[in-house]
């Protein structure tokens, strides 16, 4: 019995999503922020569609000036006897000058091993790139791209998305954000099928993130 639940179609696609509190942008040199995001792909369930309500929590620290480096625990995949966890780690490539975008990348391992009868596991390698734009005092809109390729069976997906950064209250932030998960594969059939596919390719993932900045928020 292999991974049951992460090698189903509806978990690939939460893990080639990952999560949202991944940096935006990278934090100040010696900054820790305490992370939590929860959302996925849309899938129909009961004549409605909603997304699958995947959990991840972890922390992200500012080790040096323009490098944050970050890791995650998925929550969600202990409910089914897996283990989940990612470490990776962000970079400032250019620093926003006007109307000119901040641009970070960012890279990130990801190990899956099961708890299950029938031992299993799954490692894959996510790198991403995105552009952001200060809005207001602490506020940040941001799009970009993510690139995941599996090892354990060779396959690669591609997941655009968008989405908002903003504060909550305190130091608290909060992230809302879209993607387009594994844009570049076929779901014009199975159990995503009419969930929220485009041109039956990918899914359309849903994500709400909440980071608390240790020792305040400051600039």
């Amino acid at each position: 019995m292999k991974l049951t639940f992460l090698f189903a179609a509806v978990a690939g696609m939460c893990i080639a999503g990952c999560g949202v509190t991944q940096p935006v942008r990278v934090l100040d040199d010696g900054r820790t922020v305490l992370t939590s995001s929860l959302g996925g792909p849309v899938i129909p369930a009961g004549g409605i569609a909603f997304p699958v309500p995947y959990l991840n929590a972890g922390a992200a620290h500012g080790v040096c000036t323009g490098i944050t480096a970050s890791a995650n625990l998925h929550l969600t995949a202990l409910l089914f006897n897996d283990i989940g966890i990612d470490i990776g780690a962000a970079a400032r490539l250019l620093r926003q000058d006007g109307p000119v975008p901040e641009i970070t990348a960012k890279m990130q391992g990801m190990f899956f091993a099961t708890m299950n009868p029938g031992a299993g596991s799954a490692f894959l390698g996510n790198a991403s790139l995105n552009v952001s734009w200060l809005i207001g005092t602490h506020s940040l809109a941001y799009a970009g791209m993510e690139h995941t390729y599996q090892f354990h069976t060779p396959e690669y997906f591609f997941t655009p998305f968008l989405g908002m950064q903003f504060p909550l209250s305190g130091p608290m932030d909060a992230q809302v954000e879209a993607k387009w998960l594994a844009a570049n594969r076929f779901t014009g059939h199975g159990i995503l099928e009419g969930g929220g596919s485009v041109n039956a390719h990918g899914n359309i993932g849903l994500y709400f993130g909440v980071m608390y900045h240790l020792g305040g928020r400051g600039q």
